[in-house]
């Protein structure tokens, strides 16, 4: 998959993915509002450590459909490029977590779980 983000200055990215754990993905959804807040507070540095790489979204089919994509993830992956797997969604929530442990300790314990298990 392709997961796409807005980025603070207004510019999508996107990158190749796999799913994210969905018991992960479950923890996140009941405390999505304040985990989205939380995100907003993550630097570009914290993103690199756990977001392989990310490409500008070029492949818009076309400007009336702008949400709308197409990547050539058959060749992404053909050439053996870096994709986030697994681990990499588990240290991404969990450094979302971090900055209001308060309301998303649920996801970080969820998180610590997934890594043990990896």
């Amino acid at each position: 998959m392709v997961a796409e983000i807005r980025l603070g200055d207004g510019r999508w990215e996107a990158f190749p993915a796999d799913r994210m754990p969905r018991e992960l993905d479950d923890e996140i959804k009941k405390v999505h509002a304040d985990f989205f807040e939380a995100a907003k507070f993550l630097d570009p540095a914290e993103l690199n450590d756990v977001l392989p790489v990310s490409l500008p979204m070029t492949y818009v089919l076309n400007d009336e459909l702008v949400g709308i994509a197409k990547y050539p993830i058959d060749r992404w992956e053909a050439q053996g490029q870096p994709r986030i797997a697994t681990k990499g969604w588990v240290l991404l929530a969990m450094m979302i977590a971090k900055k209001n442990l308060s309301k998303l300790a649920s996801v970080f314990t969820c998180g610590k779980r997934l890594l043990s298990k990896l």
